[in-house]
């Protein structure tokens, strides 16, 4: 008779080989559906699935396939970040009246591209239409970041929080849109997004109320021990597990190693896979698939993880 652990070792067995077949031997073209259920389906025989090609581009590549002009700044940080802010042209712009601007501010684990998955109806380009001046800014430690002298390999480089985040990331990038376009700043921030525009109003009240219009907060996180999902145990018993994380990872992980593998295949195309990464989610974000538009589940879970490949740890 098996013991449980011969078992446990058994089923991880099977899933490992399984992603390596699916990586070599069964890929799908489609990754996007009409309905969560067509994931669990063959995506490349389902009527209801179709290829996207967003997942593949850039921000700016994006922009463009959606028929709008994009303006692509640089802005430096105090501590010689170099961060990309992309500024969509509104096509009703009559030349003579400037337009609002909007600033969106991805969370964290994301860049820009985050609030460009929903194609056409993505928030920005509804924005555009309707004549704002809209800014997509990008924190350090992403694809659209770098430093003036420390390489994406140096600790270094990887050493900061939220505070850097809030006191000197947002405070430039909302300096540069203000710059730009002399006009007061809505600014729409998507969970940690909009914590640290919090932080940064609270350090800088003078500076903000004189630079920005609105705040608007998308899923702000504030109190995580609101949080109803394991992410809750985790962050409460965070300085118990900090030591043994920075003793295994001698002080940083290089997550980028995992980004050379097709993270598409963890998640596709079998069944089995899509329920274990729903789990996953459900376990970690307290939050089920249907409750998200179907169209950009692929491309949420796998861009999650190039996230990661990209951004270089």
């Amino acid at each position: 008779m098996m013991h449980k652990s011969d078992i446990v070792v058994w089923i991880i067995t099977c899933i490992f080989l399984t992603i390596i077949f699916a990586r070599h031997f069964w890929q799908t073209h489609n990754n996007s559906c009409i309905t969560a259920h067509d994931y669990y389906t063959n995506l490349d025989k389902n009527p209801k699935c179709y290829y996207n090609p967003d997942i593949d581009l850039t921000v700016p590549e994006i922009i463009r396939r959606y028929g709008y002009e994009v303006e692509t700044l640089e802005v430096a940080t105090e501590d010689h970040y170099i961060l990309k802010a992309y500024r969509i042209l509104s096509k009703k712009s009559d030349g003579f009246t400037p337009p609002q601007p909007v600033y969106l501010q991805h969370g964290l684990f994301q860049n820009s591209k985050a609030f460009l998955m929903q194609g056409n109806k993505s928030l920005p380009f509804m924005l555009a239409d309707a004549g704002y001046d809209v800014w997509l800014g990008n924190l350090r430690g992403t694809l659209y970041s770098r430093h003036t002298y420390l390489s994406k390999l140096d600790n270094k480089f990887w050493d900061y929080s939220l505070d850097e985040y809030a006191y000197s990331d947002v405070l430039s990038l909302i300096d540069l849109v203000y710059e730009q376009t002399q006009r007061k700043i809505i600014y729409i921030g998507y969970s940690v997004g909009a914590t640290i525009a919090y932080a940064y109003s609270a350090r800088f009240p003078n500076v903000a109320q004189a630079k920005m219009q609105l705040l608007v907060a998308l899923g702000p996180t504030v109190h995580p021990k609101e949080l109803k999902s394991a992410s809750r145990h985790i962050l409460s018993n965070w300085n118990y597990i900090l030591p043994v994380v920075k003793f295994w990872s001698k002080g940083s992980v290089d997550v980028k190693k995992f980004g050379y593998f097709d993270w598409s295949s963890v998640c596709f195309p079998f069944p089995f896979q899509m329920r274990l990464c729903e789990v996953a989610t459900q376990l970690t974000h307290d939050f089920s698939l249907d409750k998200i538009d179907p169209v950009i589940i692929y491309v949420a879970f796998v861009n999650f993880y190039f996230h990661f490949r990209n951004s270089g740890r």
